[in-house]
Formats: structure tokens, C-alpha cells, sequence
């Protein structure tokens, strides 16, 4: 991607969504024909399923020629696995390792072409300020969602500690991403309503969808997908007090609305996984025969999913989901990544050297 022979992947759709919004021209069209405007030959036959607001994201590439965008969205890529572990709490040199060597992994490989590095970004920068700003951790998670809907999942965590100014964030990215969009066409969030009411059913029942849901029902029927869901329910009951008091259990609590915001896309592909990266390395550090064995699978299957097809992808959210399983850790400190900087999820009082509570809302 460096020596500019992409197409852009999903990103040229964005990019033809926004030329289209700029020039006031339907900015949902079939997608193979307007590709080929911007000298992208990709035969897909539907419009694209994405709210306008995240054609605002291909900006820095959008009047780019393919070679230079290509190139330029592969520095954003890796600025932005830089930023990711930086935020949870990486010294610089060790970030900057990890970020070259998390470009080698399937899904995030696949990811500098779409929008999930900006989510797996945007939720670690709301973790990183979760006990100091929910405003800027709201505004993260809003930029995060643009795109996609679900990473507003991890707001969960916040509201529930009753940090409402991570909601105020959000709407406060939202509002303006609308408000630009609408002064641009006023009648794209028209368009993606009466686009999406069929389009988006039609791309989730493609049997390629590697969405948990699609795939239980692809393999079992209505059997398959009640056991599904009847699982994913499990699950959030086994972790209701992680979910609901999520302050006695902060960053375990975290790192589960992480999992449930990717778990529960309607719409799954191979590189819609990467934001379970910290998930899959966080209980992976935690030490546990368990957790290391279940957290290396799922980090190794992505590496065989062109072989496995999208049932993979399946797999990978249902062997994270096993990670949250057993009972959550009586401890909220940190696992130490390597090269990271001592860290604490609960502030320090400095005169008393005793927790500070943080019992309002940042």
C-alpha cells in the first residue's frame, strides 16, 4: 500500500460518496458504476450502507490520485496504531513496534482500507481519558461511530457510571458531522433512509457475512441463531454487575462493551474484528492458562480465514466472547504491557496516597 497500488478498498466508496456530497449529486448511487468514475474498477452492485457522516472521514484523501491516497491512508493507518497503544499506555518507541507488527495481523492488515482503525482508535482514546474526560471520551467515541453505529455501544460504560458528558461528547461530534453534511446535501440522510431500508437487509443475508447472527443462521437454521442469541444473553447476565456497576470493575467492564460493540454488527467482515485487538491482548496479558490459550486462538485464526471463509470470522467473536465467561477479576489494576508506563484506573489522592472516588461526572 506504501508504493501506491491500492484501489482504496472501502475508502474509494467513501471517497465517491463525499465528491458526490461536495458537488450536490446523489451521494448513494450504485456503487460499480460510480467507482469507475475515480478510475476504480470494483463490480458491486448495490449503494453503499454507510451514513453520510462517514464520508467526512476520506476527506484527507478525497481529490487525492489513487496512488497518493493509497499512500496517505497508509500513514493514517499506522498514526493511528500508534495512537491506540499509546492510549493504553505504551511508551512511544514500544508503540511504534507494535504498530508495525499489528499491521502483519489479517484484520488490521485489511483495515487501512476501511474505517475499523478509526474505531479501534477512537475507543482507546475514550479509554484513555474514561476517568479523567467523558467529554473527550464521548467525542472520541463519536468519531469512532461516524461510519459505523455500534463502537456508541461502549457509552454504556460511561452512562452507567453516570458520566453523562461522555453522551454530551458524542452528540457534540454528531451534531456537527450532521450539520456539516446537511450544509453540503440536504438530502443525504434522506437518501441513506430510503436507500438502506432494503440495501442493508440485502447485504446482511449474503451468506459472506461473517456476522455471528448471519453465520448461526447460515449453519443451523433458527436453531443456530437462538443459540446465539441465547448465548450473548448468557453472557451479559454472567457480567450484569461489569455491565451495570461497571466502577467496581473499570477496565474488565471497559474492554466488555469493547467486545459487545463488534459482537453485535449485523454486518461482519474479515477486518471488522481488528478492534478486538485490545481485547484479545488485554486478557492475553493477564496471565491465566485460560485467557492465553483462548486469546492466542483467536489472534492466530484471522491468519487462516482465507482458507476458513467468513464461518471464521463467526468464530473469532464467539472465541473472544468465551474470554468474558469466567468470573471477572476481583482486580481493576492494569496488566503491564511491554515497554508501558505505570498506570492506575483509579486516580490517586497525593496527600493521603488513598483512591480518590470520582462519583461525578467529568
Amino acid at each position: 500500500m506504501l508504493e501506491g497500488r491500492s484501489t482504496l478498498g472501502d475508502a474509494a466508496t467513501d471517497v465517491v460518496g463525499l465528491r458526490r456530497l461536495v458537488e450536490g449529486r446523489d451521494p448513494y448511487p450504485v456503487l460499480g458504476p460510480a467507482l469507475r468514475e475515480i478510475g476504480v474498477e470494483w463490480q458491486v452492485t448495490h449503494p453503499s450502507t454507510r451514513p453520510p457522516t462517514g464520508y467526512l472521514l476520506a476527506a484527507p484523501v478525497a481529490y487525492l490520485p489513487l496512488p497518493a491516497a493509497a499512500r496517505v491512508l497508509a500513514i493514517i493507518g499506522f498514526a493511528l496504531l500508534f495512537c491506540t497503544f499509546l492510549c493504553y499506555g505504551v511508551r512511544a518507541g514500544a508503540s511504534l513496534g507494535l504498530a508495525l507488527l499489528a499491521g502483519v495481523w489479517r484484520p488490521v492488515a485489511l483495515s487501512f482500507e476501511q474505517v475499523t482503525l478509526v474505531w479501534m482508535a477512537g475507543v482507546a482514546l475514550a479509554y484513555r481519558y474514561r476517568e479523567r474526560s467523558g467529554t473527550a471520551s464521548g467525542c472520541a467515541l463519536g468519531i469512532a461511530s461516524l461510519s459505523k453505529f455500534f463502537p456508541l455501544a461502549v457509552l454504556g460504560h460511561f452512562l452507567f457510571r453516570r458520566k453523562y458528558a461522555a453522551l454530551l461528547g458524542a452528540l457534540l461530534v454528531w451534531s456537527v458531522a450532521a450539520a456539516l453534511v446537511v450544509s453540503l446535501n440536504h438530502e443525504a440522510f434522506a437518501r441513506y433512509v430510503e436507500v438502506n431500508r432494503t440495501n442493508t437487509w440485502q447485504i446482511i443475508l449474503r451468506t459472506d457475512n461473517g456476522s455471528i447472527f448471519r453465520q448461526a443462521y447460515r449453519f443451523g437454521g433458527w436453531s443456530g441463531l437462538v443459540a446465539v442469541v441465547t448465548w450473548v444473553a448468557a453472557l451479559l447476565v454472567r457480567n450484569r454487575i461489569a455491565l451495570v456497576r461497571p466502577a467496581q470493575q473499570s477496565e474488565y467492564a471497559f474492554f466488555l462493551y469493547s467486545f459487545l460493540a463488534v459482537a453485535l454488527l449485523p454486518i461482519s467482515w474479515e477486518y471488522s474484528v481488528a478492534p478486538l485487538l485490545p481485547v484479545i491482548g488485554y486478557f492475553f496479558l493477564r496471565g491465566r492458562g485460560f485467557h492465553i490459550l483462548v486469546a492466542a486462538g483467536a489472534f492466530a485464526l484471522p491468519q487462516l480465514a482465507g482458507a476458513l471463509g467468513s464461518g471464521a470470522v463467526a468464530v473469532v467473536v464467539g472465541l473472544v466472547s468465551l474470554l468474558f465467561w469466567p468470573a471477572a477479576p476481583e482486580s481493576t489494576s492494569e496488566p503491564e504491557l511491554p515497554g508501558s508506563e505505570p498506570t492506575s484506573s483509579i486516580p490517586r489522592d497525593r496527600s493521603t496516597g488513598r483512591a480518590a472516588r470520582d462519583s461525578a461526572a467529568s
